[in-house]
């Protein structure tokens, strides 16, 4: 039995019923233009085809079927599938997929990147960045290493720089004569020529003297530069004489 009725639209809508204690009650069931209370609805016949299609590639897998039938039946189901669900659906950035998905299609590389995916070119400015960065260069521009806090250091000792320097007391004997401009921490005076003299010896043109005996040496610390030493014979005789040092730099 059926029920007449109308639907929004005011067209006619026929919905299938079953007596109940002499009652027709409706079944909730849309009859199709036959008039018969199969099931018919809107999507039936894309899901038909789907079932279709899959029912092929089964009977292919079965070994029912030749290798051109089951790309057709693959073939067959994508194009229901299509049919059933949009592209958008599909993928979250649209490709257009007119037919069966195609090689370039299904590669990753047809895919969108992700927000903030590295590149190609941004991955060669990284490397290319890195040796740069590497090499003996000013501290500013070096890379920073953090050895580990429980690495063993080995330092090397600094070998200290000497430089010869030589000295002659002036013709005036009490006149006092600065060594040459030397930079240095030390100054190491080797009063040990053959004709030796006593030499008194003060620092920075002023204040007491030291007195360096004939045969000996006196190493004085704390200075800049070698000139900051002034000497002359300690018997302030007018007779020149030559005596040598040593200017070290740490």
């Amino acid at each position: 039995m059926t029920i007449k009725t109308k639907d929004r639209d005011d067209a006619d809508l026929d919905i299938s019923s079953k007596p109940v204690a002499g009652v027709e009650v409706p079944q909730n069931i849309l009859l199709n233009a036959a008039g018969t209370t199969a099931i018919d609805p809107a999507t039936a016949g894309k899901q038909d085809d789907a079932i279709a299609a899959l029912d092929g590639i089964a009977d292919a897998l079965a070994g029912r079927a030749t290798e051109e039938t089951l790309a057709a039946g693959i073939a067959a189901l994508l194009s229901a599938l299509g049919d059933l669900l949009t592209n958008t659906q599909l993928r979250a950035s649209a490709i257009a997929v007119t037919g069966p998905l195609t090689d370039e299609q299904l590669r990753a590389s047809a895919l969108p990147l992700p927000t903030g995916a590295a590149t190609q070119a941004t991955l060669a400015a990284v490397l290319g960045a890195l040796p740069a960065s590497l090499g003996a260069k000013a501290g500013a521009a070096s890379l920073s290493v953090v050895p580990a806090s429980d690495a063993v250091h080995v330092t090397k000792e600094r070998v200290p720089t000497v430089v010869i320097v030589s000295l002659q007391t002036a013709a005036a004997g009490a006149t006092y004569t600065a060594f040459a401009d030397q930079a240095c921490d030390m100054l190491d005076v080797v009063n040990t020529a053959p004709a030796a003299v006593d030499l008194e010896v003060r620092r920075g043109g002023a204040g007491n003297t030291i007195i360096v005996p004939a045969g000996s040496s006196r190493a004085f610390v704390g200075l800049a530069n070698a000139n900051q030493l002034q000497v002359r014979r300690l018997d302030q005789s007018n007779a020149q004489v030559t005596f040598t040092g040593e200017a070290i730099t740490a």
